[in-house]
This record gives structure tokens, C-alpha cells and sequence, in this order.
């Protein structure tokens, strides 16, 4: 029990972690765009570096015998994990470029709401009538964080930069549930190395070498995003994700957002209005709640 206690506990710290870094993103891809970087420049530069630092750690660990998991980019499962977060990927940067970060990010971390859904779907897991209340309100939120910015801003920019940043969010919800199944056989590196790898195939082609040598601006931002970024939460996620599930390991990413508004209100001076906030606010109770309604089933009736 203790053992499992220990688990647990280090489960939720990688979830924290990786929420904390993955806050720093749209931030990051914020500061890029305003120094002139292209989204085509921020992806490649990203996942290169992403791979580089994957490939290293996969050559060290191959080298002290620990055990790495072999022709794992050759399975159907990883190929179509990959495509999921390289598409969140793509979509997220573009969201920024289109709503800023608050609206982004607050949309983005829908994801966990669409765990909950696609498990449903996808794997039967049980719904009930409070998980989709739940799911009602957190779409509900949603609808209010982009509503206000179409009615008084451009609707064509919102609609499509809120499409792609729920785009993103669906896309990590499948990436998450597909790196569960994924997790009870391969390590946290060896899935993280596997993402790595095959998302810089489709980076490389967004950029197509358009211009030959990325701007300083791209170099130094899109380095900056593959070590914090993606790396570290890369590995903290999948570790965390196998501790404590994909359902449950989203829900403590929503520490993320947080943090995410405040470095946008303090650094860009973003703000929303009355409307957005309450829209915010719900999204994020919403994924609360869920998360607290898993744990209650987990626990042992006394």
C-alpha cells in the first residue's frame, strides 16, 4: 500500500511538472511571433531540437544496458500518437498567432474533457449523468470564452483561431489515451523518443527549408520550446500518465492555464472580459470536478 501511496504521489508530481512547462509554450510561441518568427520555423526548430535531446538520452541509456523499448515507431498505435501531436502541435501555435495566449490556452486545456469523452467512445468507459453535465458545462465555457471576441472583434479570426485551439485539445486527449495503451509496455523515454522522431517528419515538411536558415529569433525561441516545452513534460507526462492514467493525469494539467493567463497578463497585458472569465472559469471547474469524481470511484468504500 505504501508502495502504491509512493506511486501515486510521484504520479502527481510529473503531472504538476509537466503542466507547469507545457504553461510556458504559447507564452514562448507568443515571444517568437513578436520577434519575427514564422509558426513554420517555431514547429521544425522545436522538434528537432525535441528529437536531438530524445535521440541522446535513448543512446545513453542504450549504453548503460537500461532497458529502452525497440521498433516502437514502427507500430500502427505510435504512428497515429505521433500524428495527434503533431497536429495539436501545429494547430496550438497557429491559436496563438490568431486569439492569444489566454483565449488559447483556456482552450487548449479542454483536453481533459475530451479524455473523458473519447474514453467513452472509444474504450466504453462509463459516463453517467454528472460526467455529462460536466462535459455540457465545460463546452458551455468554451462557447463563452469565444463568443464575446466574435461579437466585438473579428469573427473569421476567432472562429477560426477557437477551432484550432479545440482542435489541439482533442488532438492531446488522443495522444493521451493512446500513450496509456502504450505505457504498459514501453518506457517514458522510449515513447517520448518515438514522438519526437516521427513528429519532426511532418515539421520538416511545414517548413520545407522555407527560408534555408531559420531567423536568430526562431533558433533561440524554437530551441527554448523543445528543452522546456516538450523534452521535460514530454517525459513528465508519459511517466505521469502510467502512474496515474490518462484521465487522471489531464485533470492536474489544468494548473497550466493558470499560470499560462497570468505570464500573458503580466508580459503581453492581455485581458478578457467579464464573460470570458466566467466561460474560463468554468472550463476549469469543469475539469476539476471530473477529476475529483475519478478519484472518488478509485477509492475503497470504508
Amino acid at each position: 500500500m505504501q508502495a502504491d501511496d509512493k506511486r501515486l504521489s510521484a504520479g502527481v508530481l510529473l503531472a504538476l511538472g509537466s503542466a507547469f512547462f507545457y504553461a510556458t509554450r504559447s507564452v514562448l510561441v507568443r515571444v517568437g511571433l513578436e520577434q519575427g518568427a514564422g509558426v513554420r520555423e517555431l514547429v521544425a526548430v522545436r522538434m528537432f531540437v525535441a528529437a536531438a535531446l530524445f535521440l541522446a538520452t535513448d543512446l545513453y541509456l542504450r549504453y548503460r544496458h537500461k532497458r529502452v523499448g525497440t521498433g516502437l515507431c514502427k507500430k500502427p498505435q505510435m504512428f497515429l500518437a505521433a500524428a495527434a501531436f503533431s497536429t495539436a502541435v501545429v494547430s496550438s501555435f497557429f491559436s496563438v498567432d490568431l486569439i492569444g495566449v489566454s483565449m488559447a490556452v483556456v482552450l487548449i486545456y479542454a483536453h481533459p474533457v475530451f479524455v473523458q469523452l473519447l474514453a467513452r467512445i472509444f474504450f466504453g468507459e462509463k459516463l453517467g449523468v454528472q460526467k455529462a453535465l460536466t462535459l455540457v458545462a465545460a463546452y458551455a465555457g468554451c462557447l463563452l470564452v469565444v463568443g464575446p471576441r466574435m461579437i466585438e472583434g473579428d469573427p473569421l479570426r476567432t472562429l477560426v483561431g477557437g477551432g484550432l485551439a479545440l482542435t489541439a485539445a482533442a488532438c492531446y486527449a488522443v495522444y493521451q489515451l493512446l500513450t496509456q495503451k502504450l505505457s504498459s509496455s514501453e518506457s517514458s523515454v522510449s515513447i517520448g523518443a518515438a514522438t519526437a522522431y516521427l513528429s519532426l517528419i511532418p515539421a520538416l515538411a511545414l517548413w520545407h527549408f522555407d527560408p534555408v536558415i531559420p531567423t536568430d529569433s526562431a533558433l533561440v525561441v524554437g530551441a527554448t520550446l523543445g528543452v522546456v516545452s516538450t523534452y521535460l513534460p514530454l517525459l513528465m507526462v508519459i511517466a505521469a500518465i502510467n502512474r496515474l492514467g490518462a484521465a487522471q493525469a489531464s485533470m492536474y494539467s489544468l494548473v497550466g492555464p493558470v499560470l499560462a493567463i497570468i505570464l500573458a497578463a503580466v508580459i503581453f497585458s492581455e485581458t478578457m472580459n467579464p464573460l470570458q472569465w466566467a466561460g474560463s472559469i468554468l472550463v476549469l471547474a469543469s475539469g476539476s470536478w471530473l477529476m475529483l469524481m475519478s478519484k472518488r470511484k478509485k477509492s475503497p468504500v470504508t
